[in-house]
């Protein structure tokens, strides 16, 4: 507690609860893992990726540039980076699944 309070500036007493930041972090995770599959349940085949694609880079937009704006940071920046990541994560998915002979259909 003492190291916590003089070393990081964190007082214990004023943290939250556990089991809400786990609960938080639950829905928003499946929210955000399910922005990309709604094309898929309205279309089929090869018309589904690209949807699904802008879908997912809209919302890593939305939520880095949400990001940084709550942080007093760039939001450009912070959106910016987020899709980076996003697509990096995406393009990386997309080869190893190349690579195995899978199929988007």
């Amino acid at each position: 507690m003492i190291y916590s309070r003089a070393v990081l500036g964190v007082n214990p007493a004023e943290l939250g609860s556990p089991w809400a930041s786990a609960l938080s972090s639950l829905v928003t995770f499946a929210a955000g893992a399910f922005v990309p599959l709604v094309p898929w349940l309205i279309a089929m085949g090869p018309r589904a990726a690209p949807m699904s694609f802008v879908l997912g880079l809209g919302a890593a937009a939305t939520i880095g540039g949400v990001l940084g704006w709550q942080t007093r940071r760039h939001v450009l920046w912070s959106a910016t980076r987020r899709v980076f990541v996003v697509s990096l994560a995406a393009g990386v998915t997309f080869l190893v699944g190349w690579l195995l002979g899978t199929a988007a259909s």
